[in-house]
C-alpha cells in the first residue's frame, strides 16, 4: 500500500478589494501647477513668465525683455495652434520646454537668457523673408539658434542682408 502524506492547506488571506489610486500622468501633474482654462490673448505674455517661474508684473520689466517676451508668446500661440493643442497654461510649459531644448538652453537657464535666445531667434527669422531657398533658410535658422545672445543673431543677420546686397 503507497504511503500518503496529507498538508494542511495555507492559510488563504482575503484578497484586498480596495480601489488603488490612478495613476498620476505628468499631463495630470502639470494642470496641479497651471491653469487649464484658455488663455486669453492679453494673458499670454503672463503665461509664458509663469512658465519660466516668473511672478514679476511684466510692466516692471526692461523695455528689451518685454519686446522678446511678446515675441516669445506671439510664436509659443502659433506653435501650440499649428499643433492642435488647447491653449491652456500646460501647452505654454510644454512648448516652451521643447524650444529650450531644441535651441540647447538648459532647465534651469536664467529666464532672460531664455527670452533673449528665443526672441532673438524669431525677430532674426522674421528678418529672412530676403532668403529665398528653404533650406538656406533653415540651415541659417539653426545658425542663428547656436548664437549665445540676441545682439549676435542680429550681426549675423545683417551679415547675410550684405551678402545678399539688400541694401544695393
Amino acid at each position: 500500500m503507497v504511503d500518503v502524506i496529507f498538508k494542511t492547506a495555507p492559510e488563504v488571506k482575503a484578497e484586498d478589494t480596495s480601489i488603488p489610486e490612478p495613476y498620476e500622468s505628468p499631463k495630470d501633474s502639470l494642470s496641479h501647477h497651471y491653469e487649464e482654462e484658455p488663455v486669453e490673448f492679453n494673458r499670454v505674455g503672463q503665461t509664458v513668465l509663469d512658465s519660466l517661474g516668473i511672478s514679476d508684473d511684466i510692466k516692471s520689466m526692461p523695455t528689451e525683455d518685454q519686446s522678446n517676451l511678446a515675441e516669445v508668446g506671439q510664436y509659443m500661440t502659433n506653435i501650440i495652434k499649428s499643433r492642435g493643442l488647447e491653449p491652456v497654461g500646460s501647452s505654454y510649459h510644454k512648448v516652451l520646454n521643447d524650444l529650450k531644448f531644441e535651441m540647447g538652453l538648459e532647465n534651469d537657464s536664467e529666464p532672460s537668457v531664455v527670452l533673449d535666445r528665443i526672441g532673438g531667434v524669431v525677430k532674426a527669422w522674421r528678418d529672412l523673408s530676403f532668403i529665398p531657398d528653404p533650406k538656406e533658410k533653415r540651415a541659417f535658422f539653426m545658425k542663428l539658434a547656436r548664437q549665445p545672445d540676441s545682439k549676435s543673431m542680429h550681426r549675423l543677420v545683417l551679415e547675410k542682408m550684405e551678402d545678399f546686397k539688400i541694401w544695393r
